[in-house]
């Protein structure tokens, strides 16, 4: 989309559900193939959660419009770069997974509330326009 000029905000969300469904799903066949526990998604999907709390607000509230000033965020970025170290780690050094666990639901709180703070920005600037 970019290199043809292409974009929409409503790409950059069905995009945004996609890398979350992507990481998702990568640590859950993690934990059913024993690589961790069960328990190590939840940290590391923080992020996702808090992003899906904005989603069903907006929809209750019809504030979709609050997801087009929502571009990506370094916090956002650092979140899936520190998870996809996360599956690398797993994979190749699996004894020092936790370290990386640590940093990657780190990341991935600070980012949750880095877009929870943008997002509710967006909807007082919008509500101030109507």
């Amino acid at each position: 989309a970019r290199k043809w000029h292409v974009e929409t905000w409503q790409g950059g969300l069905v995009d945004a559900f996609a890398d979350k469904v992507f990481i998702l799903m990568t640590l859950v066949l993690f934990a059913v193939v024993g690589k961790f526990s069960l328990w190590w998604i939840f940290p590391v999907i923080v992020r996702a959660i808090m992003v899906a709390i904005t989603v069903v607000y907006a929809l209750g509230r019809r504030g979709w419009d609050a997801f087009k000033d929502m571009d990506a965020r370094l916090s956002g970025k650092l979140t899936t770069c520190g998870q996809f170290a996360l599956f690398a780690v797993v994979l190749l050094f699996p004894a020092k997974a936790v370290y990386v666990l640590v940093l990657a639901s780190c990341c991935s709180l600070a980012a949750g509330i880095d877009y929870g703070r943008l997002f509710c920005r967006a909807l007082k600037k919008q509500a101030r326009r109507a």
